[in-house]
């Protein structure tokens, strides 16, 4: 990861590895931009206008030399986090999911199902596909979430 920036967005933005979407990979940001060709500023104009703590989003155009669009001209977004103490980068991650969705009408995900793997099941890819908003896909795993964390403190060195 070339820049602390790449490390603070990836947890979320490594979703669109399970997308048709480019992550970035073959640019200088990885992670910090996602598009594809055909992708205009509305995809930030939408996610924007999910108010996401932390985080702005800007129209971005860029090409990348590898992976997936290589050498093509790909329009999307690129993550601003302006507070990092307020940024959540996995539920930007869904924000970015859904919006994409509901913008570009060339959202695919891979035919592998590979987003079911980074998620752990096919809750994500189930409910963005049904509709649902950010806070209905996040508190979606809400309930295991608290689960792993009351066994988890004991085990914890540093509280």
């Amino acid at each position: 990861m070339p820049t602390p920036d790449t490390a603070l967005v990836y947890s979320g933005t490594c979703l669109f590895e399970g997308t048709n979407l480019s992550e970035g990979r073959g640019t200088t940001t990885p992670f910090e931009v996602v598009g594809a060709e055909g992708i205009d500023r509305r995809w930030a104009e939408a996610a924007n206008a999910l108010g996401l703590p932390g985080v702005w989003f800007r129209e971005a155009y860029f090409t990348p030399t590898f992976s997936k669009h290589v050498g093509k001209v790909c329009g999307g977004v690129r993550l601003v986090v302006h507070d990092r103490a307020a940024f959540d980068p996995v539920r930007a991650g869904i924000g970015l999911l859904i919006t994409a969705r509901q913008v570009w009408n060339g959202f695919g995900w891979r035919a592998d199902h590979w987003i079911d793997r980074l998620t752990g099941s096919d809750r994500v890819r189930t409910l963005v596909d049904a509709g649902a908003d950010v806070d209905e896909v996040v508190g979606d795993w809400a309930v295991g979430l608290a689960r792993f964390e009351a066994v988890r403190r004991p085990y914890l060195l540093y509280p």
